[in-house]
C-alpha cells in the first residue's frame, strides 16, 4: 500500500496544531454542519492544491493563492503520517457514507478541487482527530523541498523561508 499520508497546511495553523497536540477535525465542517465533519489529508507528494488559501485582494475580492503565493505569504507546512498507522477514509468511501442530499455539495468541491489541479483519488479523510504522536515528521517547504523542523513551537516562530 502507501508509505505516507500528509496534512497539508500554513505556519498559523501549524502553530495551533503543536500548541493543541492534534490534527483536528475542520472547524469550518463542523460549524456548518457538515454531516461527517472531516480532517482531509493527502497522498499528493509535494502539495494538495486544495489546501492553497483563498484570500481576498486589496478590492475586496477573493482570490485563490498559488502554492508560490502561499509560500511565499503564509508559509507551507505538512504533517507526516504513516499510511497504515491512522484510520482514514477514501474519497469515494466518504461520498458513500453521506446522504444524498449532501452530493451536490461534494460534486462541487470536487470539481473545484479538479479545476485546481487536485486528484480526488488522492483525498482521504479521517473522522477523528489525530494525535501528533501519529505524526513522523513536520516539514516545511523551503522553495527547494520539504526540510523536517523540530515538532515545537520556538521552530515555527523563524523565517518562513528558510533557503
Amino acid at each position: 500500500m502507501f508509505k505516507s499520508i500528509y496534512h497539508y497546511t500554513h505556519l498559523d495553523a501549524a502553530r495551533l496544531i503543536l500548541n493543541d497536540g492534534y490534527l483536528r477535525i475542520s472547524q469550518w465542517e463542523l460549524d456548518n454542519n457538515v454531516e461527517h465533519p472531516a480532517l482531509w489529508l493527502s497522498l499528493h507528494p509535494h502539495w494538495e492544491s486544495t489546501a492553497t488559501k483563498m484570500v481576498m485582494n486589496e478590492k475586496g475580492i477573493p482570490h485563490q493563492l498559488s502554492f508560490e503565493e502561499q509560500w511565499t505569504s503564509i508559509g507551507c507546512i505538512r504533517f507526516v503520517i504513516p499510511f497504515e498507522q491512522i484510520q482514514i477514509i477514501s474519497w469515494d468511501q466518504y461520498k458513500a457514507i453521506m446522504q444524498p442530499d449532501s452530493l451536490g455539495l461534494l460534486e462541487a468541491m470536487e470539481q473545484v478541487g479538479l479545476q485546481s489541479g487536485a486528484n480526488p483519488s488522492d483525498w482521504y479523510a479521517s473522522l477523528e482527530d489525530i494525535s501528533l504522536e501519529k505524526v513522523i515528521a513536520c516539514q516545511i517547504w523551503t522553495g527547494l523541498e520539504w526540510m523536517d523542523i523540530e515538532f515545537n513551537e520556538e521552530s515555527m516562530n523563524h523565517k518562513k523561508n528558510v533557503a
